[in-house]
């Protein structure tokens, strides 16, 4: 493990770590320098960049005997630590195995180099975008998803995944995923009474509920689609990073986030 910077003790900030996927060991040294770059341009992003100072930065480096990940849709099988694989009918997707040869291998690294980790990204070194939430567990996120986090800067693959990871937010995407369970996140919802909804805080009293995409953006309400539903659920704000890239989170996700951070760290 490589410490790439410090704000303070473990035992009392936000540690993030990041572990190398399909980096070989001539590449290692790359490897060290893209988690630097994938971190700090993270905590670029608000809220993480208001709360930088109390997160600290570690790299493990394990090497891959190939170059890259598995692509079965194009029959393309790499030799890798974490077996890391894009998803067949989706090559944007990418997962890791659920057990010893893949989650249960990045369990063990942390547990031997960085027991208080608070947030794992797990970087895969191929050229293809993609990227996942490993099952809440991980922020997965390829090489190539670098520059999209970069662009415009605003968040992108690796925010939207260190979202669920970190905050438990959930998708606010509209596309059907009938498998999904119907359970509600700190960002989601089917309740449509005022007094219900999670984040009614955060509602001016003239903002109707539900409320219309014609509002416009920056404004908190109760916009329809989430959730992989295009009906029936409701996220806080017409954009934010958990639907669509490029833009920030909004201030329902900001203060997840935040409310996260804070179960990690005491700054008084």
């Amino acid at each position: 493990m490589q410490t790439l910077f410090t704000n303070g003790p473990t035992s009392n900030r936000l540690n993030v770590v990041a572990l190398s996927e399909g980096y070989t060991a001539a590449q290692l040294p790359q490897f060290v320098l893209d988690a630097t770059y994938a971190i700090n341009t993270l905590l670029s992003h608000p809220p993480y960049r208001e709360y930088s100072n109390y997160v600290n930065a570690f790299a493990i480096k394990v090497a891959s005997t190939n170059s890259g990940s598995d692509h079965p849709a194009y029959s393309i099988s790499k030799n890798t630590y974490f077996n890391s694989t894009y998803d067949v009918s989706w090559n944007y997707y990418i997962t890791i195995p659920t057990g010893s040869t893949g989650h249960g291998r990045v369990d063990a690294l942390l547990q031997t180099y960085m027991p208080q980790c608070k947030l794992a990204i797990l970087l895969v070194n191929d050229p293809t975008l993609g990227g996942s939430d490993g099952f809440d567990r991980l922020a997965i996120a390829s090489t190539s998803a670098l520059t999209n986090e970069a662009y415009g800067g605003q968040p992108g693959i690796l925010s939207h995944e260190t979202g669920h990871v970190l905050a438990n937010l959930g998708d606010e995407y509209t596309t059907a995923y009938p498998s999904f369970p119907d359970t509600e996140e700190p960002n989601t919802t089917t309740n449509t009474a005022r007094s219900l909804i999670k984040w009614n805080a955060w509602i001016d009293a003239d903002t109707p509920v539900p409320t219309p995409n014609s509002i416009g953006d920056g404004v908190i309400g109760l916009f329809e689609g989430a959730h992989y539903h295009e009906t029936g659920w409701y996220r806080p704000q017409l954009n934010c990073a958990m639907n669509v890239w490029g833009v920030p989170f909004c201030a329902v996700c900001s203060e997840a986030l935040v409310l996260a951070i804070y179960q990690q760290v005491r700054p008084v």
